[in-house]
């Protein structure tokens, strides 16, 4: 009886182990298929992958909120007007191109005091729309001056210089600087020739001259034709200058 009853017990022992592994088989099995992976032994550090947040591998492809946007054209910016008033403090570059001279109203009769405003008031040279030059007559007026004594004023110009004495000048209407400057128009200069048996001008004036002489007034051209001058003068004094 006693033999019965052990190995009813061992009989017993044994089913019961082995319903035990099949069913840790079956365990297994389930969490295989699920794919979730046992926790590691207490004490050690989760290395999953799905359980560590910082192994996350990084993805190459943007964001919507870091993706680049698209290029947009600028057009070069334009730099403002700039306003006279704030250069209103600022240096004026010095031009030597001097002003026109302003024609008044031709006199229609010579005045008592001849000048070179009264010689020059008209317009000798014009140029056309083609470009070609012509030349104005001298006004009718002003050629009935010719043969008056006058006494004048204007810039002594040298052209003839003989021992150190002036022979022959054209006295302009405006001074001659050297290397810049407007040169005289060619009604606004008078060629001036000083006899042969006056001793000259000693050296050369500067600054504003004062002559007296017989005015001649008429067109004087050279071998080619080319006008020398308008105005002449038979020199008779130097009264002032220099």
């Amino acid at each position: 009886m006693k033999n019965v009853v052990i190995v009813t017990a061992a009989s017993l022992l044994v089913l019961c182990l082995a319903s035990l592994a099949m069913w840790v088989s079956m365990e297994n099995s389930a969490d295989s298929d699920s794919g979730i992976l046992a926790p590691p032994p207490s004490g050690e550090p989760i290395n999953s992958p799905i359980a560590s947040p910082t192994a996350t591998p990084e993805s190459n492809t943007p964001s919507v909120s870091t993706a680049s946007k698209p290029h947009e054209h600028h057009p070069n910016p334009v730099p403002p007007t700039p306003d006279p008033k704030e250069n209103r403090d600022q240096p004026v570059a010095h031009t030597t191109t001097r002003e026109k001279p302003k024609h008044s109203p031709a006199p229609k009769e010579v005045p008592e005091k001849i000048d070179f405003q009264f010689l020059s008031n008209w317009t000798f040279e014009v140029e056309d729309e083609t470009g070609e030059t012509r030349q104005n007559p001298i006004p009718k007026v002003i050629r009935s001056a010719h043969g008056k004594q006058i006494t004048i004023e204007g810039f002594i110009i040298p052209i003839e210089v003989k021992e150190g004495k002036v022979k022959a000048f054209l006295l302009s209407r405006v001074p001659i600087v050297c290397c810049w400057g407007d040169g005289p128009k060619t009604n606004e200069y008078i060629w001036v020739r000083i006899p042969e048996d006056s001793k000259g001008l000693k050296g050369i004036p500067y600054g504003p001259a004062k002559i007296s002489g017989i005015l001649e007034v008429g067109e004087e051209r050279d071998e080619e034709g080319y006008i020398l001058s308008l105005f002449r003068m038979k020199f008779e004094a130097f009264i002032s200058g220099g």
